[in-house]
């Protein structure tokens, strides 16, 4: 069951456990109403009217509008059940989604319950890939040095003759200019992390979340999907690509292992948020030299 379709139907049962109540206290209002002109005939001692068949009436009017009463306390406590098993999950709205893979049935959503501390497993999975994420961003560089560029960047000069390209030093400057906005957002991120926290979160529920039930191929798309969305390829240089594709792998290796292992959504998506985190910092540090490395090389040639 769908969220909105909880809030909807528990809406208009409570309208209508509303109005029932209001329907009840209207008829017990005409019954005392009744009793009291019954009592004034009796006491004229001329009264013809029947009013035990009118109280009759009324009486079988309030017990059919109790009925329904009773039927809309269960209709609630059935919600409330249905509530306590979990919404089925919808993902939050964004262009790349019609890139990723449909959501398995069954897919549940998952409460937001923080940071917390990232176990042995994903440890040792977050610090090999930040391993080989430092020094596949130092090594690249040297063998390609177009991957400094941007994305439009390297596009407009693709087919241009050799007298027209850019010199190494111009590939220097927009290189460092492009590892420059990239750290400028990590720092952001990572200094504001309390801030950012609810968006890495739903970047984690919207590429990730029902991972478990996709195959490879659903898997890679995804992973493809994250990484394109996340490196805003039209300011950051084309090398940060398959670093952030890399580390939507790693975010769903951990999500689908601790999910597999425990069962637990919650505890699955609050790790890879966490090391979403982790990476942010250390990528952090390590930008922070290259872009000192780099402002070194353009000093010196």
């Amino acid at each position: 069951m769908l969220r909105t379709e909880y809030d909807t139907a528990r809406a208009k049962l409570r309208d209508e456990k509303s109005g029932a109540l209001e329907a009840s206290l209207e008829v017990n209002g005409r019954l005392r109403r009744l009793g009291e002109q019954q009592l004034a005939a009796l006491q004229a001692n001329g009264a013809v009217e029947d009013y035990d068949a009118k109280r009759t009436a009324l009486e079988t009017e309030r017990d059919e509008i109790q009925t329904r009463r009773d039927d809309i306390d269960r209709a609630l406590e059935g919600l409330e059940a249905k509530e306590a098993e979990g919404f089925d999950f919808v993902r939050p709205k964004g262009w790349f989604n019609r890139f990723l893979p449909p959501i398995p049935n069954g897919v549940k959503e998952v409460k937001d319950t923080g940071v917390i501390r990232l176990g042995r497993f994903s440890s040792a999975l977050l610090a090999g890939y930040i391993t080989l994420a430092a020094l596949f961003l130092v090594t690249l560089p040297q063998l390609a040095s177009w991957t400094l560029t941007t994305g439009p960047l390297y596009l407009a000069t693709l087919g241009s003759e050799p007298s027209q390209t850019m010199s190494d030093k111009e590939l220097g400057f927009f290189g460092a200019y492009g590892i420059g906005v990239s750290v400028a957002l990590i720092l952001f991120a990572t200094v504001t992390q309390t801030l950012t926290h609810r968006a890495v979160f739903n970047r984690q529920l919207r590429f990730f979340h029902g991972a478990a039930e996709w195959t490879f191929r659903q898997k890679l798309r995804a992973c493809v999907a994250y990484g394109l969305s996340g490196t805003w390829v039209m300011f950051c240089p084309l090398l940060l690509v398959p670093v952030a594709i890399g580390l939507g792998a790693v975010r769903m290796a951990i999500y689908v292992r601790l999910l597999k292992r425990h069962g637990h959504s919650e505890q699955a998506v609050a790790a890879a948020v966490q090391a979403t985190h982790a990476f942010a910092r250390s990528m952090m540090v390590l930008g922070g030299f290259v872009c000192l490395f780099g402002a070194l090389l353009l000093l010196s040639a």
